[in-house]
């Protein structure tokens, strides 16, 4: 069988978070369950908008997930944007 548009998208935003989370040493199914990829995408994504939402992924569940705001900034879009 094959896979939806949407589940490409959605396999592909996944690998995107756990590439950016593995430079803190997580990835996207160690941390709380705080909120989800399939709340942020579409099928109709490129990669360029999958690399950007899968940093505001990433940003929603560690902050959700407890950690102070400025850090999880830092640590997902850089010290220039804190």
């Amino acid at each position: 069988m094959e896979m939806s548009k949407e589940q490409l998208v959605y396999n592909k935003t996944k690998g995107e978070c756990n590439r950016i989370l593995r430079q803190i040493g997580v990835s996207w199914d160690d941390l709380p369950d705080t909120n989800s990829i399939w709340d942020w995408i579409d099928e109709d994504m490129s990669d360029s908008d999958i690399q950007n939402v899968a940093k505001d992924c990433c940003w929603d569940r560690l902050y959700d997930g407890g950690m102070d705001r400025d850090l999880a900034t830092e640590l997902i879009y850089g010290k220039e944007a804190v």
